[in-house]
């Protein structure tokens, strides 16, 4: 009998706006601002490979995740980035920002990602979001919880090409073997919250239409498409695992902040006693394999009987796993699946 091999690859939102991207780094160390915007696009019949990104934006990203599940072969890395290099992005790179005449104001959600990975592997997610008529802020954290990142600064003399700025790579922190992990995690959550106020602060100064200087592409000018389009008073934040950690940390920061949701949230980089200070509605969504009690007993720290069920509310999705919320379960066979440990809450993304 004959079978149909699944098709790999990230699929299009479903809602009914194309979607472009772009990516935006300010400033010229790690206190700056980096993250890649989804946003609704002007429609087009058809979309040319070449105006597709690729999902992985660079060679060092596919040898991070490789570091992470502990990857350490060159010819094993080679083969990690010749699985994984090729697919692109269903989304228009640089395209118009959908105009006004279709929907003069966009809602904002920022994201943020989960341990060991980065701004581009929760795409699918942020394609569907943004294919809704929002715009994603996909945050990539600098606080060495990413699979791999970077920043850049000025160079003193050009390069061969003529590029005067300097690439500083950022490796993913593993913690110390046998030591309690919550001081390195809280610390990191922190750090990870403040980042999502900072790109807050960048949609902000965008919206207003103030200059903002992309340091890895200053020639772009797709920024100020964004000056008084974006409704700024009811912006969620969302995250998977860490990254919804993050959401709820950045919920007791900021009160710009007006819900979260937290996508199989790992509890474990937050304070215990944080519940009573954030007020804002969370969503909690948990897939059935990766929680455990000790965990669901502190998310249930925040959703009392005395707060109104419709603003706090959990659900769990029956049958799947830990990296069913992030493009690895589209993307990956059932080999590196398994390596990368999509059962076991051990391996935390």
């Amino acid at each position: 009998m004959a079978t149909t091999k699944k098709h790999r690859g990230i699929p299009a939102g479903s809602g009914q706006y194309t979607v472009g991207c772009l990516d935006v780094m300010t400033g010229f160390s790690t206190e700056g601002s980096f993250l890649r915007l989804y946003y609704p696009s002007e429609s087009a019949e058809t979309m040319e490979t070449q105006n597709k990104p690729l999902w992985l934006p660079r060679r060092e990203y596919s040898d991070g995740y490789a570091n992470f599940i502990k990857i350490t072969s060159g010819i094993m890395k080679s083969v990690f980035h010749w699985m994984l290099g090729s697919y692109r992005v269903p989304a228009y790179w640089k395209g118009s920002l959908l105009s006004s005449q279709h929907k003069p104001s966009l809602p904002v959600v920022v994201f943020s990602h989960g341990l060991g990975a980065n701004r581009t592997s929760y795409t699918s997610v942020c394609l569907e979001i943004a294919s809704q008529g929002f715009v994603v802020a996909a945050v990539e954290h600098r606080d060495q919880s990413a699979s791999a990142t970077y920043y850049v600064h000025p160079s003193e003399e050009s390069d061969v090409n003529g590029h005067d700025i300097v690439e500083k790579w950022i490796p993913y922190e593993r913690p110390v073997p046998g030591e309690d992990e919550f001081p390195l995690r809280n610390k990191q959550v922190h750090r990870r919250a403040e980042e999502c106020q900072k790109a807050l602060d960048l949609l902000e100064k965008l919206n207003k239409g103030e200059s903002v200087t992309n340091v890895v592409d200053r020639k772009c000018n797709h920024l100020q498409q964004f000056k008084g389009r974006l409704d700024l008073d009811k912006v969620a934040v969302a995250g998977h695992s860490f990254g919804a950690a993050t959401s709820l940390q950045a919920l007791e920061k900021d009160n710009r902040f007006k819900c979260a949701v937290a996508l199989d949230i790992w509890m474990v980089p937050l304070e215990k006693t944080m519940a009573p200070s954030v007020k804002q509605p969370i969503l909690f969504i948990n897939t059935e394999t990766f929680q455990w009690p000790a965990n669901i007993v502190r998310m249930q720290r925040y959703i009392p009987d005395n707060v109104d069920q419709n603003e706090r509310k959990m659900i769990t999705l029956l049958g799947t796993v830990h990296q069913s919320q992030t493009d690895f379960a589209l993307l990956l066979n059932s080999v590196l699946g398994k390596l990368f440990k999509s059962r076991d809450r051990k391996s935390v993304v």
